[in-house]
């Protein structure tokens, strides 16, 4: 394979403290990559890792660079070609779902310069959060009414739609400040340990409507990955996910392993949201009204 990729085989868990106690765990494996050089796998195993500039923001730019970099482009941002690293999952046996996608952007010289996380619920829709940190260790929140973020929270029945409330500009502090690694490989720094605060703009659970605040711990792998989002609602907090993992390298062997423990592994996340959310219905979980929203979701 080309360029420094890296997988990292990792367990997903979702604590839910309010309406109801209700905790989840699933398995799962996810590619830590450059989206300007994905993988090139040998041709007999590139139906177990694909990277479609489809299924990322608006799907229809060229490549994943392009889509980010006119995201970015929208916010006031030239990259001015610096790297990027890409955490996500691969399109597997023709089929992908990516709840999280985190790109950590870099200047030339490899100073940070924002994080941009794009989420993906169950109904076919994509927004993204851009994260900005600055030399006093705050961060600075930009959004528009297309982009949001939130961790993947079970799926159930959706509702009637309301039209979605309008977003602005905030600014928020990121507690404590730290460093950000350059693009993935062996060699790495201690990872930042910024604590994101953002306020949730988009619909990922039935059972939560679209209000509370989300903190987002969001420090770029190295050897291990460790991720968080918590969900913070009028002083209580009723949702946390959390993402684990440790480093392999992205040889043919390892993915193999991977896709053997975890075949057809978006299948079964997208699969697990859903069982998950309908037990929860069952248990009498009133489903939230879901926001109108315009679908930016490719056919998967």
């Amino acid at each position: 394979m080309s360029g420094t990729p890296a997988l990292y085989p990792c367990t997903v868990s979702h604590v839910r403290t309010a309406p109801t106690r209700y905790a989840l765990r699933h398995r799962t494996y996810m590619w830590l990559t450059d989206p300007d050089h994905p993988p090139r796998l040998p041709l007999p195993l590139r139906p177990l890792a694909g990277f479609d500039p489809r299924d990322h923001f608006d799907g229809d730019q060229p490549t994943i660079r392009a889509g980010l970099d006119r995201f970015l482009a929208g916010h006031g941002i030239d990259l001015r070609g610096g790297p990027v690293t890409m955490l996500a999952h691969a399109r597997v046996l023709g089929h992908v779902f990516n709840p999280l996608i985190l790109y950590w952007c870099h200047d030339p010289g490899g100073a940070p310069r924002c994080v941009v996380a794009e989420v993906h619920n169950t109904y076919g829709e994509r927004h993204c959060y851009l994260l900005l940190p600055d030399d006093a260790g705050t961060m600075r929140e930009r959004r528009d009414d297309h982009h949001a973020v939130a961790a993947h929270e079970p799926s159930g029945p959706a509702s009637s739609a309301e039209p979605a409330r309008p977003s602005e500009p905030t600014s928020r502090r990121a507690e404590p400040p730290g460093r950000v690694d350059h693009p993935p490989g062996r060699q790495t720094r201690r990872a930042e340990k910024r604590l994101y605060r953002t306020e949730k703009q988009f619909y990922v659970s039935p059972f939560f409507p679209v209000d509370g605040e989300y903190r987002m711990r969001l420090p770029l792998p190295d050897d291990r990955l460790d991720l968080m989002v918590r969900l913070e609602r009028e002083g209580t907090r009723p949702f946390t996910a959390t993402v684990r993992g440790t480093r392999r390298e992205a040889t043919v062997g390892t993915l193999l392993r991977a896709a053997l423990r975890h075949p057809w592994s978006t299948v079964a996340v997208s699969a697990a949201i859903r069982v998950h959310g309908i037990r929860l219905y069952l248990r009498g979980l009133p489903v939230q009204p879901r926001p109108r929203h315009r679908s930016q979701e490719s056919d998967t």
